[in-house]
């Protein structure tokens, strides 16, 4: 296993059991994960494929095929959580102006979303989206 599986093992195994609020009943994980690059860039995926692995072995997805359908659409529901991945593009759109307006876009998508937890992969997502939640409640991990 590559060392950025084991860190997305880690996290997770940390947020087992998180439900994001004090209730009883745990409702649903609402989770966005915010990666720096985009889906082609291969540097992104040992970090996802140690999510994915986690998020499945810890039962934050049911089955393969919400990974697949997680990987294929950016989105999965499953009886735990509901994910939602967002590429932030910085290798390709890497001047201020275009880095500002994904920051723009991606913080619209991610606050509609209304995640309880949000992971950022990387420097651009965490320079740029992290520091719009600095005051926020939501948790971030990056």
């Amino acid at each position: 296993m590559k060392r950025a599986q084991w860190q997305a093992w880690g996290l997770l195994a940390l947020l087992c059991g998180w439900s994001g609020n004090g209730a009883a009943e745990p409702e649903k994980i609402r989770l966005v994960h915010v990666d720096s690059y985009h889906r082609e860039y291969a540097g992104s995926w040992a970090a996802i494929e140690g999510l994915d692995a986690a998020m499945l072995e810890l039962g934050y997805v049911d089955s393969k095929e919400q990974l697949e359908a997680l990987r294929e659409h950016d989105y999965v529901e499953s009886s735990r959580a509901v994910i939602k991945r967002l590429w932030m593009d910085s290798k390709r759109k890497d001047t201020k102006p275009e880095l500002m307006k994904a920051t723009v876009e991606l913080t619209e998508q991610i606050k509609t979303f209304r995640p309880t937890l949000m992971l950022l992969s990387d420097d651009a997502a965490t320079d740029y989206i992290g520091n719009q939640f600095l005051d926020a409640e939501l948790p971030v991990v990056f």
